[in-house]
């Protein structure tokens, strides 16, 4: 995980969200011996190479989920 500070939630709350979001896996089912692999070493959470710029174009942004993250289970605290 990147730096454990600066955050608007704790940690547990954060660590939840990491596990909920990252995607588990994905280097496994989608190997090929054809291509090649970039792969980093922290959750999506942090870093999203395939998030939209704009928001209108990102589904999920309705839920809090688009570029900027807007909701992080408030709701649930």
């Amino acid at each position: 995980m990147p730096l454990k500070e600066g955050y608007v939630v704790d940690l547990a709350s954060l660590e939840k969200e990491v596990l909920k979001l990252t995607d588990w896996y994905t280097d496994d089912l989608f190997y090929s011996n054809d291509d090649e692999m970039i792969k980093a070493d922290f959750s999506r959470i942090f870093c999203d190479s395939e998030r939209f710029t704009d928001d209108s174009q990102e589904i999920m942004a309705q839920y809090g989920m688009g570029v900027c993250t807007k909701k992080m289970m408030m709701a649930k605290q």
